[in-house]
């Protein structure tokens, strides 16, 4: 466990000195910052989508399998409504899951073990709604 933390603890350094030299748009801020095995998934304040990595499963919803070696702006890869945006994410070792401000959930990458409720061994690279995979009640909705 302690080399664990050592090693994340190694990954946020180096993530934080990478962003030194990373700009944003005017206003715009690092919300929430997750790590998966081998790529980095970066949200920020006005709901953008970074990601830089491995991408050999599609993991990091950029459309493709190639691999990022500099943060990329994915949002445009979620076809949202006007009204939404990402409000959350975690990332899995080889698949990313995103919450948003209507209470849908977005996945992109692999699916080996059922990640996407679904039994197909799918490889996603283009994040794909799977909220209507759940058996939600009327008016209920995924909260962060």
């Amino acid at each position: 466990m302690k080399t664990r933390r050592i090693i994340l603890l190694s990954v946020v350094v180096v993530l934080v000195i990478a962003l030194g030299a990373f700009l944003f748009r005017k206003q715009e801020a690092i919300q929430t910052v997750s790590a998966g095995e081998y790529g980095t998934v970066i949200l920020t304040n006005l709901g953008n989508v970074y990601t830089v990595g491995r991408n050999n499963a599609g993991q990091l919803a950029s459309g493709n399998t190639s691999n990022i070696t500099t943060f990329t702006n994915v949002s445009n890869q979620f076809t949202l409504p006007s009204n939404d945006r990402v409000i959350q994410i975690a990332s899995g070792v080889s698949h990313t899951a995103f919450l948003t401000k209507q209470g849908r959930i977005w996945m992109s990458g692999r699916n080996d073990y059922g990640q996407f409720l679904q039994d197909a061994q799918a490889t996603n690279s283009k994040p794909i709604d799977i909220t209507e995979r759940f058996s939600l009640e009327a008016n209920e909705r995924f909260v962060w």
